[in-house]
């Protein structure tokens, strides 16, 4: 559970604001019916990541973002990019994408971890804060060797 005064609903609606503007339920479950074809409707219907984001996003009531939001960022501004290889609301792919265009990242994927990396993860603190303190490199990633995959089993 995510410990109290964590979450930013303002910003996570605005943001979902933003986004959905540039769709809708019919397109969401289109493109669920065409990825997931034997997936029963009702399940469908329910938009991956949060199921309630349309109705959430209406009462938010954010207009939509300019379409260049959508346009790839160049930068030669130094960027770390962090990413869990299972994270599945920006999955390490969206790192890699960001990276192809900003001339001077550097894309950390965490095996085993989520979303959270930063209260997942001794190391990703770490990491960042010696980003920070030096954006044009030197800074120690060896913490990341000892993040390890968890073991998944079944009972």
């Amino acid at each position: 559970m995510t410990p109290p005064g964590l979450i930013g609903y303002g910003l996570t609606f605005g943001v979902g604001g933003e986004r959905t503007a540039f769709t809708d339920r019919e397109r969401v479950a289109a493109t669920a019916k065409r990825v997931l074809p034997d997936f029963p409707d009702p399940v469908l219907s329910l938009v991956p990541q949060a199921a309630r984001i349309f109705d959430d996003c209406d009462v938010w009531d954010v207009p939509a973002s300019d379409a260049r939001v959508h346009e790839p960022t160049a930068s030669d501004v130094p960027a770390l990019l962090l990413t869990g290889s299972l994270d599945a609301v920006t999955p390490p792919s969206q790192a890699r994408t960001a990276a192809e265009t900003l001339s001077r990242s550097e894309v950390l994927e965490f095996p085993g971890l989520g979303h959270d990396l930063l209260q997942s993860s001794d190391c990703a603190p770490a990491v960042t804060v010696g980003f920070l303190e030096n954006p044009a490199g030197g800074y120690h990633t060896s913490c990341l060797a000892r993040v390890q995959m968890p073991v998944f089993t079944t009972g």
